[in-house]
């Protein structure tokens, strides 16, 4: 991945954690690989994407959420964004919406702001996901 990225421009920080996290109501103790990208440029895009818990499901009670359609990705991922038709347009990608819920089924978040991505990514190898690469590209062409 940090060939990849070098290549963007993009400034990088990674490590690694273990965490306590909340998947299906049971407190799980996992690995992460948090990567802290610095953005070149702002992003039109502004979002979070976290585990729908039983909280986030009353917020959608009172504030409307991005769904693509695919209750596999709907029904576990929340999303919160003040970029609607961007954040719509990034997630029609079936390739981004599988790096995003396969970061966020098991317990880990993606954020992007007007700085930076923050992508908590289960597991322990900080050198291996080149879907978060091609995620960064995509935030960068939307």
């Amino acid at each position: 991945m940090s060939d990849e990225l070098d290549s963007l421009g993009i400034r990088y920080e990674v490590e690694e954690t273990t965490e306590t996290v909340e998947i299906d109501g049971k407190d799980t103790t996992k690995d992460f690989v948090v990567t802290t990208l610095a953005l070149t440029t702002p992003p039109k895009i502004q979002a979070s994407f976290t585990h729908e818990g039983l909280g986030k499901k009353l917020v959608k009670l009172f504030k409307k959420e991005i769904q693509v359609g695919d209750p596999a990705f709907d029904d576990v991922v929340y999303v919160s964004t003040d970029t609607p038709e961007e954040t719509a347009a990034f997630l029609k990608s079936k390739d981004t919406q599988k790096t995003i819920l396969t970061a966020v089924a098991g317990g880990g978040s993606i954020e992007i702001d007007e700085r930076h991505i923050l992508a908590r990514i289960p597991g322990k190898d900080p050198t291996g996901d080149h879907a978060l690469a091609a995620l960064v590209r995509i935030v960068l062409k939307a």
